[in-house]
């Protein structure tokens, strides 16, 4: 039976404690290369302590959030993970992550974070998501 693995890096605890630095959080989600590379090599290396002792038995698939046309800041911190984690797999003679898209047919012309979420509903259930993939 295929087990599939859930990770996250950082933690939400409370409303004001997030983990990580809503300032950089800001600049990473407007485009800033520098926070993405931070934390996409952060999340690289606590998923090779956490998962290494699998690595070799089992696939590793990376997946970024869904887009259309544009690729979303999280898209630009999933090629620095997946550069890191290759890296580490390559010097360990292991294969490398194998990587596919999830496509949506709709993309936010609106600021999501500033709508409600009965808007955010609504505009979330038009979405259609296709995974091209042999997985």
């Amino acid at each position: 039976m295929r087990k599939i693995e859930s990770f996250s890096l950082f933690k939400m605890t409370s409303e004001d404690r997030f983990g990580f630095s809503p300032v950089e959080y800001s600049k990473f989600k407007y485009g800033s290369k520098r926070i993405a590379l931070k934390f996409g090599y952060a999340l690289a290396d606590q998923f090779i302590l956490k998962f290494s002792s699998l690595f070799g038995t089992s696939q590793i698939v990376v997946i970024p959030s869904a887009f259309s046309h544009v690729q979303t800041a999280s898209c630009l911190m999933e090629s620095f993970f997946v550069d890191r984690l290759n890296s580490y797999l390559f010097d360990n003679e292991l294969s490398p992550v194998e990587q596919a898209k999830i496509y949506r047919t709709v993309s936010y012309r609106e600021d999501y974070g500033e709508m409600s979420a009965e808007d955010r509903f609504n505009l979330i259930r038009q979405i259609y998501f296709t995974l091209i993939s042999h997985f």
